[in-house]
């Protein structure tokens, strides 16, 4: 079963918005117009950011990637046809290892992603990458509601994404299991300076 991630092209994102799951359709086209055909929807995706296809048997069967919002901040998507469950591992490991990574060294202060309200299969997968859900978004797709997941500057520096990330275990490459944890590290050690300097300042009455 082979798979590779590549990077998008408009046949492939236009392909695969052509044949995207039902959840992901409902998800996509209650912010539409009804009429939106799929190379609208991939225009859409590809008009700025970065986007990757995930290929299945030689058959695109994924498409996603972010788009800025200003210079700080970016939203991510998603779509597939229904075979992308059989990749999502794959396309799991290309987000964590590489995506995530990108956004904690880059200009970026703040990602986000926008969910249907019961679309809960993407909801786990995007609390499993360290999304954190904030907000619902009334009447985001019409009469839909939406979920709001973000994740941000903060909360890598205050470990709480890269320890959500390392259990994702298996699908983490040595090196980005490595480099995880040393940001947790850097937590504790950062958290102990505090209560020591704290400790310090307002010693326990005995």
């Amino acid at each position: 079963m082979p798979i590779s991630i590549q990077p998008a092209t408009m046949a492939a994102v236009s392909y695969v918005a052509a044949n995207m799951r039902p959840e992901d359709r409902a998800e996509i086209w209650c912010q539409l117009h009804p009429d939106t055909p799929p190379e609208a929807v991939a225009q859409i995706s590809l008009s700025s950011g970065q986007a990757w296809v995930c290929w299945l048997n030689g058959q695109p069967v994924a498409a996603f990637g972010w788009g800025s919002l200003n210079y700080r901040a970016a939203s991510l998507w998603a779509f597939g046809s229904p075979p992308m469950r059989r990749a999502l591992p794959e396309i799991t490991k290309f987000v964590v290892n590489m995506l995530a990574r990108r956004f904690a060294e880059s200009h970026l202060s703040y990602l986000e992603a926008r969910s249907l309200v019961d679309h809960h299969e993407a909801h786990e997968w995007l609390q499993a990458l360290g999304g954190l859900p904030v907000a619902t978004l009334e009447n985001y797709g019409g009469e839909e509601d939406f979920i709001l997941f973000t994740w941000t500057r903060k909360d890598w520096e205050n470990g709480r994404i890269p320890a959500q990330l390392l259990r994702l275990g298996k699908w983490l490459t040595d090196e980005t299991a490595d480099w995880l944890q040393s940001k947790v590290n850097e937590d504790v050690l950062f958290r102990r300076r505090l209560e020591t300097r704290a400790a310090a300042t307002h010693p326990k009455e005995r």
